[in-house]
C-alpha cells in the first residue's frame, strides 16, 4: 500500500475514533453534570476541571504536532526544490513530477499529526469514565 494511502487511511481511522468516542464522553458527562445537580462532590469538580483543562490541552498538542510535522514537511519539499534546482535543465526532474502526489502525502501525514492526540484523549476518557461508572 502507498506510503499516501497509509496515511490517509490512518486519518481515516482516527477520525472514526474521534467521532464515535466524543459524543460517549459527552453523554457521560452530562449525566454526571444532571446527577451532580447544584451541588457536585469532590470527585465532580475534579472531573468538571479536567474536562476543561485536558480540552486544552488536547489543542495544545495537536497544534504542535502539526506544527511540527509541517516543519519537517517544509524542510524535505524544500531540500526536493533545491536538489532539483542542481540538476541541469536538460535532465528529467522526478522531484517536480511528483510533487501533487507528495504534497497530498504531507498533508494527510500532517493531518494525522494533528488528530493523534486528541484520538488518544477521546478513547482514553471513554475507557475511564466507562470503568468509573456514574456515582
Amino acid at each position: 500500500m502507498p506510503a499516501s494511502s497509509l496515511a490517509a487511511s490512518r486519518l481515516v481511522s482516527e477520525t472514526v475514533q474521534i467521532a464515535t468516542s466524543t459524543p460517549i464522553v459527552m453523554a457521560l458527562r452530562l449525566t454526571q453534570m444532571g446527577l451532580a445537580g447544584n451541588n457536585p462532590s469532590a470527585s465532580d469538580r475534579r472531573e468538571f476541571h479536567l474536562m476543561s483543562t485536558e480540552k486544552l490541552a488536547a489543542f495544545q498538542e495537536s497544534w504542535l504536532a502539526m506544527a511540527t510535522k509541517a516543519f519537517e514537511v517544509n524542510q524535505q519539499f524544500a531540500n526536493a526544490w533545491m536538489r532539483s534546482m542542481m540538476t541541469p535543465w536538460w535532465l528529467p526532474r522526478p522531484e517536480i513530477a511528483s510533487f501533487a502526489k507528495d504534497w497530498t502525502e504531507a498533508s494527510m501525514a500532517v493531518l494525522g499529526h494533528g488528530a493523534a492526540p486528541v484520538r488518544r484523549r477521546a478513547v482514553a476518557n471513554v475507557r475511564r469514565l466507562m470503568a468509573a461508572g456514574l456515582r
